[in-house]
């Protein structure tokens, strides 16, 4: 089982910490691997002695100072930069997970590629008074605590927002940060148990919550006290301002169109133009796709710049390119057979294919790829190309096999691509 990171952000947790540790240290059974980063957010109380007496007994707890006092959402980024983990749980310093959570997390996602990340129930500890259902499934909405995400995922999101109009009292960087992974890389699959244990006490945000919430009619109301206007506004100008960075920097998807739009290397194949007239052309140069991917996914850029071949840059590169702008991307060596608009017609994603051995599946060829800007299928290809980084074989890096292993992993499912032969397509 690939390693998971638990990234625990600590600010003055002493009495906590260690149980918090303990916890996900106790996630190790069977097949299951875990690093734990406590990330000291400058704490006085002597919760990095803690933590540096905790490391001094495992080597898989491993202890980040930051300088000075961040807040939660800098302090989960920066454990997020160090983590090796291909899978990122977060815990806070006065939670604890309880058995068998990483297990069953992991489990999911590796049997499932084309799910972001999984969640579950949390378990109010310590509250001094009654809870209903329905405030719990809000907390479990908005928590971090409760979510296991490939940390390519987190990467690309960009970690949780910093900004300070998210350190007022309503906080609100977890549910920013919740809201676009389910927006840009949802869904997300929660599980029914309570791996959660969530630490409620005087004056926290899960206990303000419960003062200005209640249920009535089966149906949860939120009060609005006056005196949390501005905190409130301010958090609305954060959350605001959040969602426009990522629009800027990941595809909003567009299910209804493949635009019409070729890319193709330079020089490009004169045909595709031949056969599609009106249709707009880019042609790109190795140089103009690692600019792209810079803007674009700056995370993936020590990815792509650390193939030691120029082709598999270029492929890599190709599948961002079409996860932000959609369209067509031709090879640089066949020929366009005809117009292209009755291949992709009624389609949000398609594929040449090439026949396999016999009785298997389709596989789908590199040759002819297009897609709606934003497309599903583009999340589980990045994750892909994250983790077969290394493979000396160019096909399972980032060409033939590993487009086949994400087709496969959406094969029947609603983001998997239509696939046409490619001689249907194209020429040799």
């Amino acid at each position: 089982m690939p390693l998971t990171t638990v990234i625990i952000p600590c600010f003055n947790a002493a009495p906590t910490l260690a149980d918090a540790v303990a916890s996900a240290l106790a996630q190790r059974v069977g097949a299951v691997a875990v690093e734990v980063l406590v990330v000291d957010d400058a704490s006085t109380d002597g919760s990095a002695a803690v933590a540096e007496r905790l490391a001094a007994t495992d080597p898989a707890v491993r202890l980040l100072r930051r300088p000075g006092n961040g807040g939660a959402a800098a302090a989960r980024n920066a454990g997020l930069a160090a983590a090796r983990g291909a899978y990122v749980a977060f815990l806070d310093a006065d939670d604890r997970h309880a058995p068998g959570w990483l297990a069953a997390a992991t489990g999911l996602l590796e049997a499932n590629p084309a799910l972001a990340a999984v969640s579950c129930a949390i378990e109010p500890v310590g509250c001094a008074r009654p809870v209903h259902p329905l405030q719990v499934r809000a907390a479990e909405e908005s928590a971090p605590g409760n979510v296991v995400v490939r940390r390519t995922v987190a990467a690309a999101i960009g970690g949780f927002p910093e900004s300070p109009r998210f350190r007022t009292r309503l906080g609100g960087e977890d549910i920013a940060w919740r809201s676009a992974l389910h927006t840009w890389f949802g869904p997300v699959l929660r599980i029914s148990g309570a791996y959660l244990q969530y630490r409620v006490t005087p004056g926290n945000h899960f206990d303000r919550f419960l003062d200005r919430s209640r249920v009535v009619s089966g149906r949860l109301r939120v009060d609005r006290p006056s005196h949390e206007e501005a905190d409130r506004d301010t958090l609305r100008a954060g959350l605001a301002a959040y969602a426009r960075d990522l629009a800027a920097r990941l595809p909003v998807a567009d299910t209804d169109t493949i635009p019409r739009l070729i890319h193709q290397m330079a020089p490009g194949r004169e045909s595709w133009r031949h056969h599609n007239p009106g249709w707009e052309h880019r042609l790109w140069r190795p140089e103009d796709l690692r600019a792209f991917v810079a803007a674009r996914e700056p995370w993936f850029l020590p990815i792509l710049d650390g193939y030691g071949r120029p082709e598999c840059r270029v492929a890599a590169a190709r599948h961002i390119v079409l996860r932000h702008c959609g369209g067509v991307f031709a090879g640089s060596g066949p020929e366009c057979r005809g117009p292209l608009a009755p291949v992709l017609a009624g389609h949000t994603a398609v594929a040449g294919v090439i026949p396999a051995t016999p009785g298997g599946p389709p596989l789908p060829d590199p040759s002819f790829l297009a897609a709606a800007p934003g497309h599903r299928f583009w999340n589980t290809v990045l994750t892909r190309l994250a983790a077969a980084r290394a493979d000396p074989d160019p096909s399972r890096a980032t060409g033939a096999a590993l487009l086949a292993g994400a087709w496969q992993a959406h094969r029947n499912g609603p983001a998997a691509p239509h696939a046409v032969p490619l001689e249907r397509v194209v020429t040799p």
